[in-house]
């Protein structure tokens, strides 16, 4: 199995143009996987990427599109506990990722954060990329691809911490200028 990583950016803030741009580089096969995971996260136990590979070894052809816990998001749905946890100590959140420990990838009926997300290059190719200069780049994609009959889950094993606009005074989910025109 051949997974491709990336944490693509864009300084003319055009993230899926940046998606686009580093999936188009590759010379993948259409069952090859893709992670694109955003700069701000930190995978936080030494097998991450045994972790990934194996969910999607088990489960990956069941689904089109995977993510992964956190500990920050706008909406509590991918959360540890489905809770916001502001905690900075990463040994706690290290406690907290070894706690993921179930086999392959669940079924997900919500929106699959863009901090994280793998899919086979032939769901890409399928959907048609991502919409470009849109914020909500990623939540179209996972319409898309439910548009298109796929699943949509999360790894079992995985939970990554998210700084998640750390630098933000209160509400981080407000904080949007360095996405955003």
């Amino acid at each position: 199995m051949k997974i491709w990583y990336s944490n693509p950016y864009s300084t003319s803030l055009n993230i899926g143009g940046a998606y686009n741009a580093f999936i188009k580089q590759l010379s993948p096969n259409e069952e090859d996987w893709i992670v694109l995971q955003d700069g701000d996260i930190m995978f936080l136990t030494p097998d991450w990427g045994k972790r990934i590979e194996s969910a999607l070894a088990l489960d990956g052809d069941k689904f089109g599109l995977v993510g992964c816990y956190t500990n920050m998001l706008m909406n509590t749905h991918q959360l540890h506990e489905k809770r916001h946890n502001k905690d900075r100590d990463i040994f706690n959140h290290y406690q907290i990722a070894l706690q993921y420990d179930q086999q392959g990838i669940e079924e997900y009926k919500g929106i699959v954060a863009g901090f994280f997300m793998a899919f086979q290059y032939k769901t890409w190719k399928s959907v048609g990329g991502f919409i470009e200069n849109n914020i909500a780049c990623d939540t179209i994609f996972n319409q898309m691809v439910r548009d298109k009959g796929l699943k949509v889950g999360l790894i079992r094993s995985l939970y990554v911490f998210h700084l998640y606009r750390i630098w933000a005074e209160k509400e981080p989910w407000n904080e949007r200028k360095h996405l955003m025109k």
